[in-house]
């Protein structure tokens, strides 16, 4: 039981972007809500970290500020990403739910 961790993870590519879906028409440019590029870029990267981790086969995060969406982006697969697994492998999108809602938090700040 000591090494559950090793064998509950996903594959992981080290090529993440042909696992992450962003679409940059779909974003505005964060200085028009007074934010700073660098900023949306040190959140992505700390996204990219927490996938790079192997315990989430897929996340989607979208964040917006003064109602107009700065960041919505998805990294992983949807299925059939199991370490052992080879088939049609189906990226994840930021439209998908993951079923155990509470996993998910949506946070109002001003």
């Amino acid at each position: 039981m000591r090494n559950w961790h090793r064998h509950n993870r996903v594959h992981v590519s080290p090529r993440l972007a042909e696992i992450t879906h962003y679409d940059p028409r779909l974003e505005c440019d964060p200085a028009d809500v007074g934010m700073r590029r660098d900023n949306v870029d040190v959140i992505w990267s700390a996204t990219e970290t927490l996938y790079r981790t192997g315990l989430h086969p897929g996340i989607s995060l979208v964040i917006r500020c003064r109602g107009r969406v700065v960041l919505r982006r998805a990294i992983g697969h949807a299925h059939d990403n199991a370490p052992d697994r080879q088939g049609s492998v189906r990226r994840w999108m930021p439209t998908m739910l993951w079923p155990p809602a509470p996993a998910s938090r949506v946070w109002r700040t001003r």
